[in-house]
């Protein structure tokens, strides 16, 4: 009896790490929602902003410490102010590839990278009537950082630390092509989820 406990208690410790391993599968996610405003005394106005973001990925470990996958995403943009209504909604998805670092029995940090093709769309209400819906298409390059910490055998606390990103767009009605580069990291980029390895 004696004996099986001693075992027992020796797996513990590994079995996070058994979870990250070749021919495992992981599925994970995370939600946020923003709501902001300014409301000004002189005017009797208001101004305020919902967004709401929902993103999730599949990925497969094709070794002991990486694994390639797919991501897609949703986010919706209201901004209400001063008679106006602008909606923005996008779906956006595409491939990753990721690396796990060990840190600990539990703990591993993570180095994504990757791209999303994006598919946008944004109008306004103003006065009660509606505009036509402008809408544009984007590709976003990528490479973040993030961290896992196993819970249980099965369930890791996912967090993304930030990244560095380039990424480009073309609306339709016009031949702009608007892009950015840039970085993003701090506690205001920090974004937490959950993961399922299987």
């Amino acid at each position: 009896m004696k004996n099986v406990i001693l075992i027992a208690v020796f797996c513990l410790p590994i079995a996070a790490l058994a979870q990250i391993q070749k021919g495992k599968s992981v599925l994970s996610g995370s939600v946020n929602y923003t709501l902001s405003g300014n409301d000004s005394e002189v005017s009797a106005q208001s101004n305020k902003s919902y967004q709401f973001t929902a993103s999730s990925s599949y990925g497969y470990l094709i070794g002991d410490r990486w694994a390639i996958g797919i991501t897609p995403s949703f986010l919706k943009n209201r901004q209400l102010g001063y008679g106006a209504d602008l909606h923005y909604r996008t779906v956006s998805i595409g491939p990753f590839v990721r690396r796990y670092f060990p840190v600990g029995e539990k703990f591993f940090i993570h180095v994504d990278g990757g791209m999303n093709a994006a598919f946008s769309g944004n109008w306004l209400v103003l006065n009660g009537e509606k505009s036509a819906v402008t809408k544009s298409t984007g590709l976003n390059f990528y490479v973040g950082l993030g961290a896992s910490y196993f819970v249980s055998g099965r369930i890791a606390l996912q967090a993304s630390l930030g990244n560095i990103s380039y990424s480009s767009s073309k609306t339709e009605s016009d031949d702009n092509r608007p892009w950015n580069f840039g970085t993003n990291f701090g506690l205001s980029s920090l974004t937490l989820g959950a993961a399922w390895y299987f």
